[in-house]
């Protein structure tokens, strides 16, 4: 596009609405003037509006005004860009694509430190990134980091796709290039940190999240992966201190509340028990997360240790209606029915676990909640026969 056949009164005016306080008045504006402007103003004019649109949240306006911007003239690369970036918000990820490699493919390539070439590649990596195409997101930022070498962001997403691909050691080498070029970069802290638990160098990982929280001390991600990495250390009641400061700075932190009950129900090798607020916790957790069937479970067994039998088949149920194929989840059924002295839905239910997982049969046969069925024909017909120790031959005489 020849920008010096543009005639002064139209840079004022542009620079005019580029100043405007509001992009309502900024979509008005140029609205008015498309009505007297010439085609090549028009461009122009569109481009301004249809950035308007876009950050305003007004995708499909958005790319009408680009779309109408490239149609005016034989080259706008730029124009791509911009459309790439609209369809991109607009959640139409292959014309997103499209237009960030027709972008790239029309930028001059005299001049190597092109922004917007830098960003095509850029957002077109973070697209395929978003895509899990990780290869091609790679390649992407190579790309920038050739014409940046500078570009922390970059780095940083790098180090999130080789953690995606469980590939420790790049990620982490990748995130320190990002730290070493932006030393206040507090989620490449925490990247940092998720890579290095990973790896098990846990007290690395605990150094990391420190740094992270010292910079942003009220992100809960922060909070939360450090809780995790020191219960994994079994430091409980630091990981505890995490996780009550998870919840205080986010009261619908599910995960956080999960993590509060496994440790006061002693579900990790802790000795800070408590089994009455480990059941609040879980109790939260499930509540704010309905659709995790480990949580039902977990809160399951604990019901039973604290007696609550009929609350237990309640919350056994939430994990059968989420797995129906979890025989773990039949097996306690089973059990629990028992211990409600309910033998027919017992057996019924045991039957279902060891359809599901044959391994069932000899826990059934060891398990002493099944002591009291080991020799009745409903039980052997389901499980088979049952090896009696001579001890407990004895026992029962």
């Amino acid at each position: 596009m020849n920008t010096q056949t543009l005639s002064s009164e139209f840079y004022d005016w542009e620079a005019k609405v580029l100043n405007l306080d509001s992009r309502d008045k900024i979509i008005e504006e140029c609205t008015s003037e498309l009505d007297v402007s010439e085609s090549l103003e028009k461009v122009r004019i569109y481009t301004i509006r249809g950035k308007a649109f876009l950050e305003s949240g007004k995708t499909n306006e958005a790319i009408h005004d680009f779309t109408q911007a490239i149609g005016l003239t034989s080259f706008f690369p730029l124009g791509y860009y911009n459309r790439g970036n609209a369809y991109a918000e607009n959640g139409e990820s292959e014309k997103a694509l499209s237009d960030f490699t027709k972008a790239i493919e029309d930028y001059p390539r005299v001049d190597k430190n092109i922004p917007h070439l830098i960003n095509a590649y850029k957002n077109r990596g973070n697209l395929y990134m978003k895509l899990s195409i990780y290869e091609k997101a790679l390649k992407d930022f190579e790309e920038v980091l050739k014409l940046d070498p500078n570009d922390s962001e970059v780095w940083y997403a790098k180090g999130l796709i080789y953690t995606f691909l469980d590939k420790y050691s790049e990620a982490i080498e990748s995130i320190d290039k990002a730290i070493a070029i932006k030393p206040n970069y507090a989620s490449a802290f925490w990247s940092k940190g998720v890579s290095l638990r990973a790896r098990e160098k846990y007290q690395e990982a605990i150094e990391a999240y420190k740094k992270a929280i010292e910079l942003e001390p009220n992100n809960t991600d922060y909070w939360l992966s450090k809780g995790e990495t020191l219960a994994q250390m079994g430091k409980y009641e630091e990981a505890l201190y995490a996780m009550n400061k998870t919840i205080e700075l986010d009261p619908k932190n599910a995960n956080a509340y999960y993590t509060k009950g496994m440790i006061l129900a002693g579900y990790v090798e802790s000795n800070i028990l408590d089994d009455e607020e480990a059941l609040k916790a879980l109790n939260q957790a499930t509540q704010l997360r309905p659709d995790i069937a480990k949580t039902w479970m977990y809160k399951s067994g604990l019901l039973v240790k604290l007696g609550y039998e009929r609350k237990a088949l309640k919350s056994i149920n939430k994990v059968i209606n989420l797995e129906p194929d979890n025989g773990q989840a039949w097996y306690m059924k089973a059990c629990v029915y028992l211990l409600l002295d309910n033998t027919k839905e017992s057996l019924g239910n045991l039957r279902k676990a060891i359809e599901l997982d044959g391994s069932f049969k000899d826990n059934a046969k060891n398990d002493q909640v099944f002591r009291i069925l080991w020799h009745s024909r409903d039980f052997i017909t389901i499980t088979g026969k049952i090896e009696v120790k001579e001890k407990e031959i004895r026992e029962a005489i």
